[in-house]
């Protein structure tokens, strides 16, 4: 059981995960990566559906999204727990701000994949 809790945790660590950031509906030509007026920012995301090892992915439990204004300094976080969401509405920004994100996959054993690569275009 060890060596399969070992190969999840290898599959965490190369989770292919994309990330994209855009402005929120209806906020008018902001460049993705900069919160809304509103303080508002879209984060989009593809999933992996399968292991490193090619077994179909089954303990997925959801995603926690790592923020900041600084490129690799994340100093917020916001924990998704549906293994299913695609993307997420992060609130409370600072209007205009220039934001970096990374996501990282959670699985139910509460281990977390490397973050993906930081996004801010």
């Amino acid at each position: 059981m060890p060596q399969r809790a070992a190969q999840r945790i290898i599959w965490l660590c190369a989770l292919p995960l994309l990330a994209a950031c855009s402005a929120p509906p209806g906020s008018g030509n902001q460049p993705p990566g900069t919160a809304s007026p509103e303080g508002t920012l879209v984060v989009s995301w593809q999933p992996s559906k399968k292991n490193t090892d090619g077994t179909p992915l089954t303990d997925l439990s959801g995603y926690t999204i790592y923020y900041g204004t600084k490129p690799g300094d994340y100093s917020q976080k916001q924990t998704i727990d549906d293994p299913s969401a695609t993307h997420a509405v992060i609130r409370g920004l600072k209007p205009g701000l220039h934001y970096y994100v990374a996501i990282s996959a959670n699985n139910k054993a509460g281990r977390q994949s490397e973050l993906s690569p930081a996004t801010h275009r």
